[in-house]
């Protein structure tokens, strides 16, 4: 199949701004959140390492994001992770949630 380059701008361009954001659009936005390299960040007090293929973003940020609801997003991530794409580990400070393959 190959694939395609899109330059990271594309997330800020008045386009992607449409509400409410198609699943397939939510999963592109995804991999645009993802950490491109391993780093790490400062988080409430904590240094956290940010692995490369990894978000870190709340449910409730993506539902404002994708203007859906948080229902609908635990959903629609449950939904990925059944089918082997991400894998996630909630906590009561933060969300990770992790591409898989995100390399290839």
């Amino acid at each position: 199949m190959g694939f395609f380059k899109v330059d990271r701008k594309v997330f800020e361009h008045w386009l992607w701004e449409d509400k409410p954001f198609s699943k397939g659009q939510a999963w592109i936005d995804l991999i645009g959140l993802a950490n491109y390299e391993d780093g790490k960040t400062a988080y409430q007090g904590e240094v956290i390492s940010c692995e490369r293929g990894t978000v870190y973003r709340s449910f409730s940020y993506l539902a404002n994001r994708w203007g859906w609801s948080r229902k609908k997003v635990k959903a629609f991530i449950d939904l990925l992770e059944s089918d082997g794409m991400v894998t996630t580990k909630v906590t009561t400070h933060r969300t990770t949630i992790t591409l898989i393959n995100y390399g290839k």
